[in-house]
């Protein structure tokens, strides 16, 4: 299965124009504050990529791709795509970003995770805190006491070694980018306008992808089913996947630090990253809704071994021994989770294969909506 390459020039005016059509918060951080670090290294990284990309077009609407991403200051730890106009939106909440650095924290302050990096005999093992997630401490503690800032918090769990804990910073910063190609996978494969082509009756609501709220969609328009929802998030997970790892690989990657980092282990960091956000991001959605897994997200196991399945499938062809990489990494993180508790190890019976056929009809239906190059060519 080939997947569409993303475009074009960013469009930061789109971005604002969105934030203030929807009543959001935009926020800008600023390379010079030492707390905005975390945030404009990924926005810098990843606008860098946007304007590498090759050039789409789509024959639906007529136009290239655009996109136009950023933050919003919100503590909800989520990420949307949507679209203002012509030009696509990406977005990541601030509380997300803070979520992910927190457990890259509690990741590398277990010694079996990249024991090649430091001295990972300092760290401890620790566990996971009772009833709560990592990743999601502060988040919960914070949101438990009303916003109250309370000395008696229980701090995050963090790497005791200074070169983990810089590793950690990297592996925070693999796991947004792999956020921010998701959500503007579903703009280039088609995903938005898709969605968009069900208003009827004049219906003024913008129908985009938000990652908390999958469910919605299918009770705002009858004809959307769930199932083809699960095909959107596996296409833009893999795409995403498809475009992290091929940035190692092709020697892309912008950020200093994780450049200089050898090739095999940045590029088992960037598996690692991409496992962490597929687990991560169904945790999270089943803490904020109190119930079930949304059928609209697999369990964040099956969506695992999926994940791992698409490494070996889309990425065998780049000379690296895919299929070692990924039992490895895999096996790393479920070392991770092997910390956190048997509460937060769901798994469903969600079976692929029997939704074979709907998946295919989706993409037979997303085909007139894919952005492609000129010539109508489907490259990486």
């Amino acid at each position: 299965m080939s997947l569409l390459a993303v475009t074009a020039p960013e469009d930061g005016s789109a971005f604002d124009q969105f934030v203030t059509v929807q009543g959001l918060t935009g926020f800008k951080p600023k390379a010079n504050h030492a707390d905005d670090q975390l945030f404009h290294g990924s926005l810098s990284s990843i606008l860098s990529h946007l304007h590498e990309m090759p050039d789409r077009h789509s024959t639906h609407v007529d136009d290239a791709f655009r996109v136009s991403v950023g933050f919003l200051e919100d503590v909800r730890p989520n990420a949307l795509a949507n679209k203002q106009g012509n030009v696509h939106i990406a977005a990541v909440h601030t509380g997300l970003a803070m979520v992910i650095m927190e457990f890259a924290w509690f990741c590398l302050a277990q010694p079996e995770v990249f024991p090649e990096i430091g001295e990972p005999a300092n760290e401890t093992s620790p566990k996971g805190m009772e009833d709560i997630p990592p990743g999601l401490s502060v988040l919960i503690q914070t949101v438990q006491t009303d916003g109250v800032m309370d000395a008696q918090l229980n701090a995050p769990i963090m790497p005791r070694d200074p070169h983990r804990h810089v590793a950690a910073h990297y592996l925070a910063l693999l796991m947004m980018r792999f956020v921010w190609l998701h959500e503007i996978a579903h703009g280039a494969l088609g995903h938005i306008d898709y969605l968009q082509s069900f208003k009827a009756n004049g219906e003024g609501r913008s129908l985009g992808l938000n990652e908390l709220s999958l469910n919605e969609l299918v009770s705002i328009h009858p004809s959307i089913d769930g199932r083809v929802l699960q095909c959107l998030e596996f296409e833009a997970d893999s795409w995403a996947l498809s475009q992290s790892v091929l940035v190692q690989h092709a020697g892309q990657e912008n950020i200093d630090g994780i450049a200089a980092l050898p090739a095999d282990l940045r590029c088992r960091m960037t598996l690692f990253a991409i496992y962490s956000m597929s687990w991560l991001m169904e945790t999270i959605s089943t803490t904020f809704s109190r119930g079930r897994l949304a059928i609209t997200h697999p369990a964040p196991i099956r969506r695992m071994q999926m994940l791992q399945n698409m490494a070996v499938w889309e990425l065998n062809d780049l000379g690296l021994d895919m299929p070692a990489l990924t039992r490895q990494t895999l096996g790393m993180f479920q070392t991770v989770l092997g910390q956190i508790g048997a509460q937060w190890l769901q798994t469903d019976q969600f079976d692929p294969h029997r939704y074979r056929v709907i998946f295919e009809e989706t993409r037979d239906q997303l085909a007139p909506f894919r952005y492609v190059e000129p010539d109508g060519a489907i490259r990486r």
